[in-house]
Order: C-alpha cells, then structure tokens, then sequence
C-alpha cells in the first residue's frame, strides 16, 4: 500500500486561479503543438473541435470579433425613479 507521502507527486503543478485560466490551459494542452506554426492562442483560435464543451469559451482575439465592445455599460435591473 502506498504511504500518504508517495501520493503526493505532482506538488509543483500550479493550478488555474480563475476559471478562463483553467479554460485556456485545458485549450493549450489539448490542441498547442509547439512544431506548427503560431502561438498556442492563435493555433486555439483555429480549433475546429466544434463538439468539445470549451469550443464556445476557448481564448479568441477582440481583433477578430469587432461586434463584441470592449466595455458595455452595466445596465441597472431596478427603477432608478424616486416617484
């Protein structure tokens, strides 16, 4: 039987603070290779794995999507009318 300690072998793995974070590692360990041409986030964008449950959150340029703001104002979800 293995002691508790033998268990213990992927310490220096850092996992993802947020959940974009843990999204784009998942992304880049499944289609980054480091032979073909791009970056990691380039080769994500062209991912044609329509069927993988991240394919709709995986990491894509503002550049490429010119109908998505960089900020849209918040709008308030109560009457902001003191009558």
């Amino acid at each position: 039987m293995l002691a508790q300690s033998d268990c213990n072998f992927v310490i220096s793995y850092n996992l993802p603070k947020t959940r974009q974070k843990a999204i784009e590692a998942k992304c880049k360990d499944c289609i980054y290779d480091p032979c073909v041409e791009g970056t990691w986030r380039q080769q994500v964008e062209q991912c044609e794995l329509t069927d993988c449950a991240l394919w709709n959150y995986r990491p894509k340029s503002r550049s490429k999507m010119p109908n998505i703001a960089d900020g849209v104002p918040v709008q308030p979800h109560y009457d902001t009318n003191n009558n």
